[in-house]
């Protein structure tokens, strides 16, 4: 079985602590028997062979133990592991993530699932304490969280990540405790989603140049988010990507953020950038380009379909 180093030191340490460990004690219990016990047993308690003899005298052994002890650190004379734990140690090592489970839950885990929770709220003391009992109360365990609070902003954002058994926590339950939570600090959002038991995302995607306009945004009452290059506003009119290879521009780059009446002023989701040298043709220059521009996009709706996007201020967004 290949161990990591770490690993494979710590057993090494064990093993060679259990033998460091374990014959002090026995020495020590000799010192405290009655003579005639001590005698009876000298050759077993000495450590000599088969045949019982000693190994040199009473006091000899009793030194060369103390030199040992004093060589160890205090933490490992404390220190007292089986060797039964050895295996177990070895078994530990090689399980996958995906055995873990709760203390007390059968092997079979069908019914745990993996939640995310997004809170904003006025900032105030014991919110992290009240989200995490509201969370653990139900037998659920964070996996991680973040948490943002804007200087001299009075704000509070967080993003939740968590395992539950829905049959301890049914959905309909889960959705009451979090708006109990979310009356209780004035919250201006609280979402929680459960991708294995909430309706999967719908997602249109429009290709299309023409500007978008604010009586269709405000009938369509749904997010959408744009991509667009970075080479604006430096290079406009038509052939952009020419007119900056042309230029000998260095620095490519692409935004994708969220559609507003005005043109490419949204809030940004995410931004890339890639470098191009003098190596490039211009075939290669405009393919770099539409390649950051997908990846840019990707990104950006995969943070937003993880809830990890929140508004911010009037024209940014947090993007834990």
């Amino acid at each position: 079985m290949d161990l990591p180093a770490a690993v494979q030191a710590a057993i090494i340490l064990l093993l060679d602590e259990e033998v460091k460990v374990k014959q002090p004690e026995v020495l020590a219990g000799a010192r405290t028997m009655k003579p005639s016990t001590q005698k009876k047993h000298g050759a077993n308690l000495a450590g000599g062979g088969r045949n019982g003899r000693a190994s040199g005298t009473k006091g000899e052994r009793a030194e060369k133990t103390r030199e040992e002890n004093e060589k160890m650190s205090p933490i490992l004379r404390r220190t007292k592991i089986p060797r039964t734990f050895i295996p177990q140690l070895l078994g530990f090592a090689s399980r996958s993530i995906k055995s873990f489970r709760f203390p007390g839950e059968p092997l079979d885990s069908s019914s745990i699932t993996y939640g995310v929770h997004v809170f904003q709220c006025p900032d105030a003391r014991g919110i992290v304490a009240k989200l995490s009992d509201c969370i653990a109360s139900r037998g659920g365990n964070i996996l991680g969280a973040d948490v943002f609070v804007p200087e001299n902003k009075e704000v509070f954002y967080s993003r939740s990540e968590f395992i539950f058994d829905y049959v301890k926590w049914p959905r309909a339950q889960m959705e009451e405790d979090f708006m109990k939570l979310s009356r209780s600090f004035n919250a201006t959002r609280s979402v929680v989603r459960v991708p294995d038991l909430d309706p999967k995302y719908k997602i249109a995607v429009l290709a299309s140049k023409q500007v978008l306009s604010g009586k269709f945004l405000r009938s369509y009452e749904k997010d959408v988010i744009n991509i667009h290059h970075g080479l604006l506003p430096s290079f406009k009119g038509g052939f952009p990507s020419k007119q900056a290879f042309d230029a000998g521009v260095k620095l490519i780059g692409a935004t994708s953020h969220f559609v507003t009446e005005e043109l490419d002023s949204g809030p940004i989701i995410e931004q890339m950038v890639e470098r191009v040298t003098h190596r490039d043709n211009l075939r290669s220059f405009i393919q770099k380009s539409e390649n950051l521009e997908k990846q840019c996009l990707a990104k950006a709706i995969k943070s937003y379909c993880e809830l990890r996007v929140l508004p911010y201020e009037h024209n940014k967004i947090v993007v834990f």
